[in-house]
C-alpha cells in the first residue's frame, strides 16, 4: 500500500491482445518460470474534467476497486511510443495511492459495495495528482464511466526480472463483454515483451493485437449507451 503522500512514479510497458481461443498460461515465458497465478477481480471508475481536458491531452483518471478491498488512484499520461514490428509499446508514467478513508475497524461505503460517486470524488480530491490538477486546469471532476475486470494475473519472475500475463474478462458500461490478453514488463529488460510475443503466437496462431486502451474501448461503449458519436 503505497504512502498517499509519496508520489510514486514509474514506467509502464505493455502488449495488449485479445484472448485468443482455448488459452492457457504457459509454464515458462521469455525465459522467465510461472511463479503464481492468482484472481485480481476490480472494478475500474474513470473520470474527466469537463469539458474532457484530461481525454483531450492523452491523459486518463482512474479509481480501481478491488474485491480485496484496496483502493488505487492511478493518473496516466503517455510519456512515448516505441514500435516493435506490428506491436506498439506504451510507456506511462502512472502515480497510486491506496485510500485513505477506511481506517481499522471501520469500512467506507465504498468497501461496503456501494457505488457512492461522491465519496470517489472526495477520494481523488483528497489525493495530491498534482500532474492531473493541473491537465483538468482547475475543472471540476466527474465519473464517466466503469469497467468491471474479472481479471486473472499470471506471474513469471527469475533473476530480478518480472512479466505479468494478465487475461481480463472485461464489462462495460452497455453491458457488452470483451476478453483480452495483456503483457506487463513489471521489470526487466523490454526485450522480454518482443519474446513473450513471438512465444505466445507460436503457440496461438490467432493471437490478435488491441489497438485501444481499455479506457478508449470504455468511452467508446459508453457513447453508445448514450446514443452519442464516439
Amino acid at each position: 500500500m503505497s504512502d498517499p503522500n509519496t508520489d510514486d512514479l514509474h514506467q509502464e510497458a505493455e502488449l495488449r491482445y485479445y484472448l485468443p481461443s482455448g488459452f492457457e498460461a504457459p509454464k515458462i515465458l521469455s525465459g522467465l518460470r510461472l511463479a503464481r497465478s492468482e484472481n485480481v477481480p476490480h472494478t475500474d471508475h474513470y473520470f474527466d474534467a469537463s469539458p474532457g481536458r484530461l481525454h483531450a491531452a492523452g491523459c486518463s483518471l482512474r479509481l480501481r476497486l478491488r474485491v480485496s478491498g484496496e483502493k488505487l488512484v492511478t493518473f496516466k499520461k503517455p510519456s512515448g511510443e516505441k514500435s516493435e514490428g506490428e506491436e506498439t509499446i506504451r510507456s506511462e508514467n502512472e502515480v497510486s495511492w491506496s485510500c485513505p478513508f477506511c481506517s481499522e475497524g471501520e469500512t467506507c461505503p465504498l468497501c461496503r459495495g456501494e457505488d457512492d460517486f461522491a465519496l470517489m470524488i472526495e477520494i481523488l480530491e483528497s489525493t495530491p495528482i498534482l500532474a492531473a490538477r493541473h491537465a483538468a486546469d482547475g475543472a471540476p471532476l466527474r465519473r464517466m464511466f466503469a469497467i468491471l475486470n474479472e481479471r486473472r494475473e499470471h506471474h513469471y519472475e527469475g533473476d530480478g526480472q518480472h512479466l505479468i500475463l494478465a487475461e481480463d474478462d472485461l464489462t462495460f458500461s452497455n453491458g457488452v463483454r470483451e476478453s483480452r490478453l495483456e503483457v506487463e514488463l513489471a521489470a526487466g529488460r523490454p526485450h522480454l515483451l518482443s519474446q513473450a510475443t513471438e512465444e505466445l503466437r507460436e503457440l496461438h496462431s490467432d493471437l490478435e493485437l488491441c489497438l485501444e486502451s481499455k479506457e478508449s474501448s470504455g468511452r467508446r461503449h459508453h457513447a453508445s449507451l448514450l446514443g452519442l458519436g464516439t
